[in-house]
């Protein structure tokens, strides 16, 4: 019989965290999962689950002073028969152990970026990291475990599991070469982390000085979408870039086979907030393209510079320029092969999720403290 857990995401679910999504059916392989969360959104791209969503905040319940209590309640009925509790991101779990600890069940976390990063700013949030209880913590980078460490009491386990990717869904096509024309694609949040503004300024002296004819695409939405939107307008940029917004799955897959370079340059924010593990590189890499991106975080771990793709420092424009001007006579047909080899060997969601379950089943049959 599967052992249950119950695992808590603050909304079910933000497009961009297609990741979580995944990593929720793969679990169902091992434990019977309950989903606990506080809204639903996106539903017709993420079936397959039934949430059980927290009562919402009301006025009135406020004014009786009853938002506290039904939360609890809440928790205490959906948690009770679990083995394990998940929560994602660290930031929310710090302030969610009472409810496991009340039922005397282990609870685990997964950090996946900002709650790694910017957050180790607020001392606040570091000292309840010092003094919190989790059965272990989960971490998507080797980066992102040496920064969190430190900020850990010293016998709490830190494990790296990869977020990885369903190798089915994103088919190899062999690429051989970056012609002229080419069609650069970038799919992320409208966020500071995802460097958007670098690859609109890099791409910008690509037209000039290397191919007028190339075209960019810029997938996603998000709160710098006006702000970038001037800017392509500031470059100069016209027609030879789109800005779709938010795209659906289908239409995702559609844009990665039919691109001829991904570009992502991620780099760390004025805040201090950083990438995970991307998992757009991995899906970019698995279907043959070329990828160019930064060293920042866990991308090193991804992508071997020169051999599966292509690595230029953060911020960098005139890099990000210099070698997307390069492509053009790159050996694209190895650097396509090894790209999807990578990707098989070490981010297979098919591993990597066995990988956090085992990591879980260990917590729950009490063989790590």
């Amino acid at each position: 019989m599967k052992k249950s857990i119950s695992v808590y995401h603050y909304s079910v679910l933000p497009l961009s965290e297609t990741f979580i999504y995944r990593q929720l059916m793969g679990l169902q392989r091992f434990f019977d999962v309950k989903l606990l969360t506080r809204e639903i959104e996106n539903r017709d791209e993420f079936p397959g689950f039934k949430p059980f969503v927290i009562p919402r905040k009301t006025f009135l319940r406020t004014l009786l002073r009853q938002n506290g209590r039904n939360e609890e309640r809440f928790f205490a009925e959906h948690l009770k028969g679990s083995h394990l509790f998940h929560v994602n991101f660290g930031h929310i779990a710090i302030w969610m152990q009472h409810h496991a600890s009340r039922l005397g069940i282990p609870m685990t976390t997964y950090f996946l970026g900002v709650d790694a990063s910017a957050f180790l700013k607020d001392q606040a949030f570091c000292d309840e990291l010092r003094k919190s209880t989790f059965a272990a913590v989960f971490v998507n980078s080797e980066d992102m475990k040496r920064r969190l460490t430190p900020y850990l009491p010293h016998h709490m386990r830190c494990h790296v599991a990869y977020c990885g990717i369903p190798l089915e869904r994103f088919p190899f096509k062999q690429r051989y070469a970056v012609p002229e024309g080419a069609r650069f694609l970038q799919v992320s949040r409208f966020e500071p982390k995802k460097g958007i503004d670098i690859t609109l300024k890099a791409f910008s002296r690509y037209l000039k000085e290397s191919d007028p004819k190339a075209r960019l695409i810029i997938g996603g939405d998000g709160p710098l979408r006006s702000e970038l939107l001037r800017l392509s307008a500031t470059l100069g940029l016209g027609e030879s870039i789109s800005f779709p917004g938010r795209i659906g799955y289908e239409k995702y897959i559609e844009l990665l086979q039919n691109a001829d370079v991904f570009i992502q340059p991620s780099v760390t924010s004025y805040d201090g907030d950083m990438e995970g593990l991307p998992t757009a590189i991995c899906e970019a890499m698995a279907c043959g393209l070329p990828v160019i991106s930064t060293r920042h975080s866990g991308i090193p771990e991804i992508i071997d510079d020169g051999e599966n793709g292509f690595l230029v420092e953060e911020r960098d424009i005139d890099g990000l320029f210099a070698r997307m001007a390069s492509l053009r006579t790159a050996d694209i047909a190895d650097l396509s092969r090894h790209a999807r080899m990578k990707i098989e060997r070490k981010f297979d969601h098919n591993k990597t999720v066995a990988v956090l379950s085992e990591y879980m089943s260990d917590i729950i049959n009490r063989r790590i403290p």
